[in-house]
This record gives structure tokens, C-alpha cells and sequence, in this order.
């Protein structure tokens, strides 16, 4: 067989690996969701290998610390013959039933720990004995195999079972035994790193700066969310030792709300951003209870500003009120997800935006939409912008287009009471836009 024919047929059998993977994706949630509890406990991760297989475990316990900014001992690789045996084979360890419990003594386990083998066969005693004592011992256990059936599933509460199928060179567990062990391993932690908040969107921002190239990742991660230069970003990054201590220190504020988005709508109300919680009166849009817009909602389709408004004078009534947003097909969100309050107030002027909402990504979820009504000045400027077209003045709207479908873009005083503008008048303004759902 030449090189050629050689590497395809290995490449042919490594690319049955991943869909022998997805086909373990419910047995590795499984053991996701049984673990992250235990670690948010302060449990740890115990990897249990031998040969290629324990080797996969050490590789990735030992990259999560400079990845994730986790201590080294939350997720720990432990192989048979020690750390010897991973760069010299030390075959017969692995058959010691008693030495894999007698390692893992060490590290003086407990009750919030967990315990995964790894073993493509399935069958080696180091392994089997190890989740055996820990499972006997109170410890959460999970494995990884490649055969199905096998004494080290029957020994766990969690296996997975990946089966790859014979190896091109048969008995090889490295190949696509190995490939298969990687990848769930890799799918393993990650998940929990990512539940146990060490990554932001898909952003390592705990992650340990030990050289240049990371220094220099994490700077541009600082850049980009907070909008300063590089130089400020990067010294603030090497002040503070990481990025999350500066974004936290920036007091980053995620969108608090889904977005509401009926079926049918035919309208989409843009402001910038909700009021800090404790402003609120109620978790919904325009929760200050001293915004008008419910107010201006309530004069425009029932002439009663109050219409909305509880009992106790404090409060507005929101199951009544989204209850009349859906049947009147009016959607709501902001022009951003993310922001930074340089003061204590609600003001748009206040606000330094860290994340815009994608508009146009919004607009096809709402596909009978029409019109977009955006209050007050910046959420203008965010969504004309967005849309490539002039900023309207107030009471006005601008066509555009998108992907074939012509909206208008309308322009609306702000219902804050700081606006100069009479609630009366304000109300007329948004009459206009209103009469096509009236």
C-alpha cells in the first residue's frame, strides 16, 4: 500500500470517530450534569488511566489551569506507573487492580469528588479497581470505553461508551480509540469550566497569563469589550492579572431581558438599555416606574394614561400588559446587550455601550415586521447605524431595506420624564406610528 492509500484509509476510519462521538452526547450530559453540582461544591475531577489513556487524562487536566484559571488541583490526571509512564510505556502497571485507589489516596478524596477511567478496552484492572473503591466509598464515578459492555461500564454510574470499531492497525487503542477519548474529554471539561463561569461568551477570560502571545490575547479581549486603546487596555490587563478581573471592575451589565418577540408582530420598539434593578417596578421593558411609556401606550389606545397601572399606584399591571403587546403584534427589545454605567443613573448619556444588539439577526426572527419605532437619541443613532441610513428626526421615519423587505424607521421622543416634552404630546407622536394596529 503506498503512503497515499495509507494516509486515506487512516483519515476514512478517523472520520467515523465524531459521529460515534455525537451518538455519546446524552451519556456524557449525563455525567456533565451529575459532576458540575459537586465541583460548584468545591468537589474535584480525578482522571484514571493507563498507557495512551492515561496519558489523554493528564494532557488535558494539565491544560485547563493556564486555559480555564483554574488551581491546579480541580481537575487532576492520575496514570499507572506515575508521572514516569508518560514518557516511557510501563505496561504492567496497569494490571495492579489495588494501585489505582492506592494513587488517588493521595489527593485524599471526598464525597464531592468524581472519578472517570479511561480505558478504550474497558478491562484494565488499574482502572476497574479504582472506580470500583471510589464508587464503594460515596465518590461520583464515570468512564470512558470504547467496547460496549464492559466490566469498567458495569463498574461506574456514568459510562460512555464510544464505539469506534477495529483500529486500522488492529489493537491500537492510539488511534481512534485515543481520538474518541480526546474528544470527549475535551467536551467534558470544557462544559464544566464554561458552567462554572471561568469563560464569557466563548472568551477565556479567566485564562493564566503565562507568556506574550496570552498577554497580548487577553489585552485585545479588554480592547474590544470596553472600547479604549490597546496601551490602556494592556496595562490594566497586567495591573489587575487578568481579564475578568478588569471586566468586573468595569461593571460589564448584560441585557437583563429576553427578548419579547410575538408571533405575528408586525412591530419592533427599540430603547437602549433597562435601568439598573433597583430602579425597577416591575422585570419587563421600561420598568422604572416613573418612564412614561406605559403611560403613552395606554393614552394611545384606550385614552387613559393610567390604563396600565395597578391598584397601588406603584406598579404596572405586566400580564395584562404583555397579554396586550402580543394580541397587538408589538415586539420589544434594546439597541444594546451589553453596557457600562459611568454614573449612578438611568440616562442614556450615562451609558458606554460595550455590545450592540444585531438588528438585522433580530428582524428575521420577526418576518411580518414592518415598522421600528427607536426612543430617544441614542437608540436612533445605534439602529441607523445598523441599517446604513440617516438618523430620521423626531415624529419622522426613514425607508430601508433589508433582504427585499422595506421598513420604516421611526424616530420617537424619549418617554423619559427628563425629555422636555409633555406626556400629551408625546403620546401624539407614537399615535401616528400606532394607527396601523389600531
Amino acid at each position: 500500500m503506498s503512503v497515499g492509500e495509507l494516509l486515506q484509509h487512516i483519515n476514512e476510519e478517523d472520520m467515523r470517530v465524531a459521529d460515534v462521538v455525537r451518538r455519546a452526547v446524552p451519556q456524557i450530559k449525563s455525567l456533565v450534569e451529575a459532576i458540575e453540582p459537586r465541583m460548584k461544591r468545591g468537589g474535584r475531577l480525578f482522571y484514571v488511566g493507563a498507557g495512551t489513556s492515561g496519558r489523554l487524562g493528564v494532557l488535558d487536566a494539565s491544560e485547563l489551569p493556564p486555559t480555564f484559571g483554574v488551581p491546579n488541583n480541580r481537575v487532576i490526571g492520575v496514570i499507572a506507573g506515575g508521572d514516569e509512564a508518560l514518557r516511557h510505556a510501563i505496561e504492567k502497571a496497569e494490571d495492579n487492580s489495588g494501585q489505582g485507589w492506592r494513587d488517588l489516596e493521595i489527593y485524599q478524596p471526598t464525597v464531592d469528588d468524581t472519578v472517570l477511567g479511561i480505558a478504550a478496552s474497558g478491562t484494565t484492572p488499574y482502572v476497574i479497581g479504582a472506580v470500583s473503591e471510589a464508587r464503594k466509598r460515596g465518590l461520583l464515578t464515570g468512564c470512558i470505553t470504547s467496547n460496549p459492555n464492559t466490566p469498567l461500564a458495569e463498574a461506574v454510574d456514568y459510562p460512555i461508551e464510544t464505539i469506534v470499531g477495529p483500529e486500522f492497525v488492529t489493537g491500537s487503542s492510539r488511534m481512534k480509540s485515543g481520538t474518541a477519548q480526546k474528544m470527549v474529554l475535551n467536551m467534558i471539561s470544557t462544559s464544566l469550566m464554561i458552567r462554572m463561569g471561568c469563560v464569557q461568551g466563548n472568551r477565556m477570560v479567566k485564562m493564566q497569563l503565562t507568556n506574550a502571545k496570552l498577554v497580548d490575547r487577553g489585552t485585545r479581549m479588554i480592547q474590544d469589550s470596553l472600547g479604549i486603546p490597546y496601551d490602556e487596555a494592556e496595562r490594566c490587563l497586567l495591573e489587575a492579572g487578568s481579564v475578568d478581573r478588569v471586566l468586573k471592575a468595569a461593571q460589564i451589565e448584560s441585557h437583563p431581558f429576553e427578548p419579547f418577540l410575538p408571533e405575528g408582530a408586525q412591530l419592533l420598539m427599540l430603547g437602549t438599555f433597562p435601568p439598573a434593578e433597583k430602579r425597577w417596578s416591575m422585570p419587563f421593558y421600561y420598568p422604572n416606574f416613573t418612564n412614561d411609556m406605559w403611560r403613552i401606550i395606554g393614552l394611545c389606545f384606550f385614552g387613559d394614561k393610567q390604563h396600565f397601572v395597578a391598584e397601588d399606584g406603584k406598579h404596572y399591571r405586566l400580564d395584562e400588559l404583555k397579554a396586550f403587546l402580543a394580541s397587538h403584534g408589538i415586539a420589544l427589545y434594546d439597541t444594546c446587550t451589553r453596557i457600562i454605567r459611568t454614573k449612578n443613573t438611568a440616562s442614556d448619556k450615562d451609558l458606554q455601550v460595550v455590545e450592540q444588539t444585531d438588528i438585522k439577526a433580530m428582524l428575521q426572527r420577526l418576518p411580518q415586521c414592518r415598522t421600528i419605532v427607536t426612543a430617544g437619541q441614542l437608540a436612533t443613532t445605534l439602529c441607523a447605524q445598523q441599517l446604513g441610513v440617516e438618523e430620521p428626526q423626531v415624529g419622522t421615519f426613514v425607508s430601508v431595506e433589508i433582504e427585499g423587505r422595506t421598513l420604516r424607521l421611526y424616530r420617537m421622543p424619549s418617554s423619559s420624564r427628563a425629555y422636555p416634552m409633555a406626556i400629551e404630546k408625546k403620546a401624539a407622536f407614537y399615535q401616528q406610528v400606532f394607527e396601523i394596529l389600531i
